[in-house]
């Protein structure tokens, strides 16, 4: 890649960029952060291989699977409130990891998942679910066919995300939504942080977003915002307790036994107020 490609905002196609924090640049025009790399298709296969969902990025995304259908169920009643039920309507979902959003879509819809993790799409695959394997922006998915989009906690991860949402917007058919998660690098708690933000860490994160510039490229793509907010998260306690007592504190025999009397498995509900929440419609 050329370094035109890292300096130039996928947002406005702006050159004007600064650097902010080591690693990371904000565009002088409409204020999108972007990590200053480049990763060839040979990396990203490395970054989100076998390990990603299993000691890489979350310490066992398997067993979280109680907590994480809690809030999933959540967005689904909220595609509802702005996509009421209808006859065969379908749900594509980029980066569908093990298939539990799917779970619980395909009561509504007729489901498909975008992922390029090989495990997690044998998982989803098994479960019944159709899988399209590789980078969204490689599998065959027809104009016009689709109802819902959902990319959760996905936005980050883009390199270029402009060509993410114009393939989107292709896929969708006029009225139809599309929902993501992601976090929100002008929230308080951002601020506050600073580099030490929980949400950076390239090059796994190397797309960094306000509502503001969310609401420019879906709009630049042909998309209403119809409803943005602040997201809860729901987790196993697990993702707090093995980091904190099994990798700061170094006490694994605490974390062991907790995790022997099925105390890491419980869900909770939190929010920071640093991940935005976002549907939009696409233009008619």
């Amino acid at each position: 890649m050329s370094a035109d490609t890292v300096l130039t905002c996928a947002v406005c196609s702006s050159r004007h960029s600064r650097s902010i924090y080591r690693g990371l640049r904000r565009c002088e025009e409409c204020t999108f952060v972007w990590a200053d790399l480049t990763l060839s298709e040979a990396e990203l296969e490395d970054i989100y291989g076998k390990n990603y969902f299993l000691g890489g990025e979350y310490t066992n995304y398997l067993a979280e699977e109680k907590a994480f259908k809690f809030g999933f169920r959540k967005i689904l009643n909220s595609i509802r409130n702005w996509y009421p039920a209808g006859p065969g309507q379908t749900l594509l979902e980029i980066g569908c990891a093990y298939g539990f959003f799917l779970d619980v879509a395909k009561e509504s819809f007729s489901t498909t998942g975008v992922e390029i993790n090989d495990e997690a799409a044998d998982f989803s695959a098994k479960r019944g679910h159709r899988i399209l394997r590789g980078d969204f922006l490689n599998v065959d998915v027809p104009k016009q066919s689709v109802d819902v989009v959902v990319a959760l906690a996905v936005m980050e991860h883009l390199q270029y995300p402009d060509r993410y949402l114009e393939k989107a917007a292709q896929s969708l058919k006029p009225g139809g939504l599309f929902c993501l998660t992601t976090g929100d690098i002008d929230s308080l708690v951002a601020r506050c942080s600073g580099p030490r933000w929980r949400l950076i860490y390239p090059p796994t994160h190397v797309s960094y977003w306000s509502a503001d510039t969310l609401r420019k490229i879906l709009d630049r793509y042909g998309f209403d915002v119809v409803e943005c907010r602040k997201s809860w998260q729901w987790r196993g306690l697990d993702a707090v307790l093995y980091p904190l007592l099994h990798n700061v504190l170094k006490m694994k025999k605490l974390y062991e036994f907790f995790r022997r009397l099925g105390v890491t498995d419980w869900p909770f509900c939190f929010n920071l107020w640093d991940i935005v929440y976002i549907v939009a419609r696409k233009r008619a």
